[in-house]
């Protein structure tokens, strides 16, 4: 087999988290009565540029738990509230619960590990933008933590996942050569280019159907699957 180790997107890569936000941060807004001091669409309009903060930052620094409780801050500020130290807390702890409640696992994809997991001296890992506690609570809520022997996440370099620090990381630390590595993802910009940059092969899923498959350049993926089975075989051949 020519690959050792396979790296793993978990967003929209074994589960479906895209347009799940909109429904927590709308449950959030009718369980707590300090945000009721304007209507429920000036609110989204407001979490709207909170987010877009929010998701500047950790596309810069690779990381967003320092973040978290900034935007919380930046809401309340332009909301003009007050919101009481434990009830903040608490936001953000029903915020992760709630993200976690809404992910939806792709069709086949228990499946498509326990195959994995059977071959032999193969490296199963993620390799996701973001902090380790958030991806490993997602990888339990999935009941699929088992599976993975690392969580690679952009926190270990404080570098977005769109440049090739997290990638080259992940050799260095496995001490696996390129061609011995597959990447699987479905964003183009942080799951194909880097990688492919390195010379890792990728995998591009588009399950999701929003990203176009480029066909030239740093962009364009050795493979694709629109099932999650169809891994399996790219591996196994």
């Amino acid at each position: 087999m020519k690959y050792k180790a396979l790296l793993f997107d978990v967003d929209d890569t074994l589960c479906q988290t895209a347009g799940t936000k909109s429904k927590v941060f709308d449950r959030i807004y009718h369980n707590h009565e300090v945000f009721h001091k304007v209507a429920i669409d000036e609110y989204r309009k407001i979490l709207l540029t909170a987010r877009d903060k929010y998701f500047d930052k950790l596309v810069n620094k690779g990381f967003n738990t320092y973040a978290r409780i900034e935007f919380w801050f930046d809401i309340a500020k332009q909301l003009d509230i007050r919101i009481p130290i434990v009830e903040l807390s608490e936001i953000v702890v029903e915020y992760w619960k709630l993200t976690y409640e809404t992910i939806i696992p792709y069709e086949g994809l228990v499946e498509m590990l326990e195959t994995l997991r059977k071959m032999p001296d193969l490296i199963i890992a993620t390799l996701t933008a973001g902090d380790y506690y958030s991806k490993t609570e997602k990888l339990i809520t999935l009941g699929i933590e088992e599976y993975f022997d690392y969580n690679f996440v952009t926190e270990l370099v404080q570098k977005p996942k769109t440049d090739t620090a997290i990638y080259q990381y992940v050799l260095n630390y496995l001490e696996l050569q390129p061609n011995e590595v597959l990447m699987i993802g479905d964003k183009p910009h942080e799951d194909i280019a880097p990688p492919n940059k390195v010379g890792i092969d990728t995998i591009q899923v588009t399950i999701r159907g929003d990203f176009q498959v480029s066909e030239n350049g740093l962009l364009k993926p050795d493979f694709t699957a629109n099932h999650l089975d169809k891994i399996v075989n790219i591996v196994k051949n």
